[in-house]
């Protein structure tokens, strides 16, 4: 676990926040998606300020460190009505070693606002998804040797073809990911149609449902733990993926309708094991989806967080 810096701006401006409402007992407020640097800026404005009125539910989805420990230790006994959540069980064991002492599982929602009519099997090309931007963790630099070894096989244009979601924006990684996503231009239409504005939901969700098979190569290290709403999202659609073995999204996956990925270094084999078996992949998928759809819901996530 790496160490962390304190983000004490969050802590102040969330606890003036909480202040300036002036919550009653019964009300909840939801801290969502907060990291390390977050939390610990958080917990030091709460273990020096009076009991907050409201239950807090705190969701921790990203990995913990060992300066957690003692945060958490901090707030004991403080008088505020703290709940802590993350959202998959990996995670909630790591904060319990860090001395979280009782923390919840939250369900994942999809948020998909409608289902995609019955997919067809004979349809081709299959089309090979990329969504959710161009990261490094996210393997999207991997892309442009994919498409060329599957062109360099002749499945790419013809058996296949790839709809990319090329959006990233100003970080360390740009100049990387500028050049996959040149690498990726060069190809006709036919092999790659690439998406270079982010799309609003609406927007998103149609290039989801235009997916065939979705390509998630994360970092194993970086997602051993955490969580993929994309995943949710596939998984909901019935849309089989590739995912990196050793991960949550590995042990999420309904096995036999989607390929787990050994390494990166092996992208184009699992690939090409996936189209290969797409029809198996996709039928075991669309069995699987209905679990998901019932389930990972905001509904769901609510009654959770008021039970």
């Amino acid at each position: 676990m790496l160490p962390s810096v304190t983000d004490p701006g969050f802590g102040r401006e969330l606890l003036q926040m909480l202040v300036k409402q002036q919550f009653q007992p019964g009300d909840h407020v939801l801290i969502h998606t907060v990291g390390a640097s977050e939390f610990l800026g958080l917990a030091k404005m709460l273990a020096s300020h009076p009991p907050v009125t409201a239950t807090l539910h705190v969701v921790l989805r990203y990995d913990g460190v060992a300066e957690e420990r003692d945060a958490f230790r901090s707030l004991e006994g403080t008088g505020h009505l703290l709940r802590y959540w993350t959202d998959t069980e990996p995670l909630a064991a790591q904060y319990r070693e860090l001395g979280c002492r009782a923390i919840g599982v939250l369900p994942i929602p999809h948020g998909l606002t409608a289902l995609p009519p019955p997919r067809s099997t004979s349809r081709h090309p299959l089309t090979i998804g990329y969504l959710g931007g161009a990261r490094g963790d996210k393997g999207f630099h991997l892309l442009p040797d994919l498409v060329d070894q599957l062109v360099g096989d002749g499945l790419v244009p013809g058996k296949a073809r790839f709809l990319i979601q090329a959006t990233f924006g100003l970080s360390r990684e740009e100049g990387l990911m500028e050049a996959a996503r040149c690498r990726l231009a060069r190809h006709s239409r036919d092999c790659v149609a690439l998406i270079e504005t982010p799309p609003d939901s609406e927007g998103f969700q149609r290039a989801l449902m235009a997916t065939d098979l979705l390509l998630l190569p994360y970092d194993r290290e970086v997602y051993q733990r955490r969580s993929s709403g994309l995943l949710v999202q596939a998984m909901a659609l019935g849309i089989p993926t590739v995912v990196p073995n050793g991960t949550w999204l590995a042990s999420a996956a309904p096995e036999n309708a989607h390929v787990r990925l050994e390494s990166r270094a092996l992208l184009s084999e699992a690939v090409r094991l996936a189209i290969a078996t797409i029809p198996s992949l996709r039928a075991t998928a669309l069995i699987a989806a209905c679990d998901v759809c019932w389930t990972q819901t905001a509904d769901n996530l609510l009654a959770m967080l008021l039970d």
